[in-house]
């Protein structure tokens, strides 16, 4: 979820790696909500995400910021 709207789902078993998938979203001025879950089958579990611009470059100014950061 985006921002409270799905924008993407994909229920498939399989490894941790980069850019399994790319979904486009349209980020607005301050702040951007990104829920992500991750489901385990077998094997241990993690994600991993990049926000990048339509050319795959990093934003100079994006700041994450993590709503547990107890949570690592």
């Amino acid at each position: 979820f985006f921002n409270g709207a799905k924008i993407h789902y994909n229920d498939v078993q399989r490894g941790m790696a980069l850019d399994n998938d790319k979904i486009a979203a349209k980020l607005i001025a301050g702040y951007n909500r990104l829920l992500l879950k991750v489901s385990q089958g077998s094997g241990g579990f993690g994600f991993c995400c990049r926000i990048v611009d339509a050319d795959g470059k990093d934003f100079d100014d994006l700041q994450v910021v993590l709503a547990n950061p107890g949570f690592r």
